[in-house]
C-alpha cells in the first residue's frame, strides 16, 4: 500500500469516526435538551391551569392533535370526575402518579404531566411521535451542516495529503530519470525534514556502490594488464620451442600449452574490453560519426574468413546491402560484429554455414548473424548475456564474456539484441537492431 493511500484512508477514517461520534453526541444531547424543554412546557401549562379557579375552557372540536405544538389538556374535579378536555374524543385516563411519565394509548405512545392542586387534577399530554418530529427538526439543523461538510473535508484531506507526498514523488522521478552510471548524491535542498534521513541513507548507499564498482573495475583492469605480460612471454617461449626438434609427446604438450595461452590471451583481451565498457556504461567507446556499415562489416568478415576456413565453414556476405550509412560508434559496432562472428565460428561445427545480413529501412538498421550450429535452448537464452556464462555441454574454449560485451555495446548504441532460429531452422540467429 502506498503512503498516500495509507494516509488518506487513515485521515478519512479518523474524520469519519469523529463526525459520527460528534453527530451521535449532538443527537443525544439535542434530544435530551428538547425533551426537557417540551416537558417543561407541559409542566408549566399544568401548574398554571391548576392555580386558576374559574377558567372557561373551550374544547377543540377537530378530534385529534394536529401538530407538535398542540397538547391534550384534561381536568378532573376532586372526585376525579372529568370537567374539561381539549379533545373530548381522546379518552386518555387520569394518572395519579404525579409528574412526568409515558403511557401507551390506542397502540400509540404518549408523554404526560399530571398534578393536583386546588381540588382538581390537571393532566397535560402529547403524542410521542409529534415530539420526535420536533426533536428531529431541531437536531437536523445541526446534523445536516455536519454531513454537508464531510465531502468538503475529504476533498481538503486529499488535497493536502497529495501536496504532502509531492516531495517524495519528485525525488522518485529524479531517481528514475538517472542513468545506470549516475551515482552522484541527491540534493537535499528544499527537502522536507522527514524525508532527509532517507535521502542521506540513499546517498551513503550510492557512495558505497560507487566505491565497490571502482574497486571491481580497478581489479579487473589491473589483473588483465598484469596477466598480459607473462602471457606474451609464454607465447614467445612456446613459439621458440616449436622451432626445435621435439618428440611426439613433447610436441603434443607444446600444442596444449599454445592452445591454453591463446585462450588466456583472448580472455585477458575480453576482460580489458569489458573493463573499458564498464568504466563508461552510457558513453560509446568512440565518438558517434557517420560511418559506412557495409564497408565495415565486409572488412570484419575478411579478417574472420581465415578462422572460418580453418574449420571449413562457409562465410556468406551475399546479404549485405551496399552503402548503409549510420551515425554511430564504429568501435562499438565492430565489437558487436566481431564477437558475434567469433561465437558463430566457435559453436558451428566443421563444414557448417554462417550468413551475415545487413539491411536498412526508414526506422532501423538490422544486422543478423545466422548459423546452422548447435543452437541455444529457450532456457539458456535468459542467461547467455551474463558474464562468464557458457552453454552447458559445449566443448569450446570460449570464456563466456563475448556476449556480455555484445550486450553492453548494443545498449550503448541504444540498440537491442534478439535471438531467433538460424539457417533453415537450425542453429541460431543473433539480430542487432539499431535506430536509424
Amino acid at each position: 500500500m502506498s503512503i498516500k493511500r495509507h494516509l488518506l484512508i487513515l485521515m478519512i477514517g479518523i474524520f469519519t469516526v469523529m463526525s459520527l461520534t460528534s453527530g451521535f453526541f449532538m443527537f443525544y444531547i439535542g434530544k435530551n435538551e428538547a425533551t426537557e424543554i417540551l416537558d417543561g412546557n407541559m409542566e408549566q401549562l399544568a401548574k398554571t391551569l391548576s392555580q386558576h379557579q374559574d377558567i372557561h375552557y373551550f374544547p377543540n372540536e377537530s378530534g385529534g392533535i394536529d401538530d407538535e405544538s398542540e397538547f391534550l389538556i384534561q381536568i378532573w374535579d376532586n372526585d376525579q370526575t372529568p370537567i374539561y378536555s381539549s379533545h373530548p374524543q381522546i379518552q386518555l385516563p387520569l394518572h395519579t402518579t404525579f409528574g412526568h411519565g409515558s403511557v401507551s394509548y390506542n397502540n400509540k405512545n404518549w408523554r404526560y404531566f399530571s398534578t393536583y392542586a386546588n381540588n382538581k387534577y390537571v393532566q397535560i399530554s402529547q403524542p410521542t411521535w409529534f415530539r420526535n418530529e420536533l426533536i428531529f427538526e431541531l437536531i437536523s439543523t445541526f446534523i445536516i451542516p455536519l454531513l454537508l461538510q464531510f465531502p468538503i473535508a475529504i476533498f481538503f484531506v486529499y488535497f493536502f495529503v497529495d501536496r504532502g507526498v509531492t516531495p517524495l514523488n519528485t525525488i522518485s522521478e529524479k531517481i528514475s530519470q538517472r542513468d545506470g552510471s549516475d551515482l552522484t548524491e541527491i540534493e537535499t535542498t528544499n527537502i522536507p525534514t522527514e524525508i532527509r534521513p532517507i535521502i542521506h541513507a540513499l546517498n551513503q548507499l550510492f557512495a558505497k556502490v560507487e566505491r565497490a564498482i571502482t574497486l571491481h573495475k580497478d581489479f579487473t583492469s589491473m589483473a588483465a594488464h598484469e596477466l598480459k605480460t607473462p602471457l606474451t612471454a609464454i607465447r614467445l617461449y612456446a613459439d621458440l620451442l616449436s622451432r626445435q626438434n621435439l618428440s611426439a609427446e613433447q610436441q603434443e604438450t607444446l600444442e596444449k600449452l599454445q592452445t591454453a595461452s591463446e585462450r588466456m590471451s583472448h580472455l585477458v583481451s575480453q576482460m580489458l574490453t569489458l573493463s573499458r565498457q564498464e568504466s563508461t556504461i552510457e558513453t560509446p567507446l568512440s565518438p558517434p560519426a557517420k560511418i559506412n556499415l557495409s564497408d565495415l562489416t565486409r572488412s570484419v568478415l575478411s579478417n574472420m574468413s581465415v578462422i572460418a576456413k580453418a574449420k571449413n565453414i562457409s562465410l556468406s556476405s551475399d546479404n549485405i546491402s551496399t552503402d548503409i550509412y549510420l551515425k554511430t560508434s564504429a568501435e562499438d559496432f565492430q565489437l558487436i560484429l566481431q564477437n558475434l562472428l567469433q561465437n558463430a565460428v566457435l559453436y558451428t561445427p566443421e563444414h557448417g554455414h554462417i550468413e551475415v545480413h545487413l539491411t536498412q529501412d526508414a526506422q532501423q538498421v538490422t544486422l543478423a548473424i545466422l548459423d546452422d550450429g548447435m543452437g541455444i535452448s529457450e532456457a539458456e537464452k535468459e542467461h547467455i548475456f551474463k558474464k562468464f556464462y557458457r552453454v552447458l555441454g559445449t566443448k569450446t574454449n570460449g570464456a563466456g564474456l563475448g556476449l556480455s560485451i555484445v550486450n553492453n555495446a548494443a545498449q550503448r548504441l541504444n540498440g537491442s539484441i534478439e535471438i531467433l532460429e538460424g539457417i533453415k531452422g537450425k542453429g541460431c540467429q543473433f539480430k542487432l537492431i539499431l535506430p536509424s
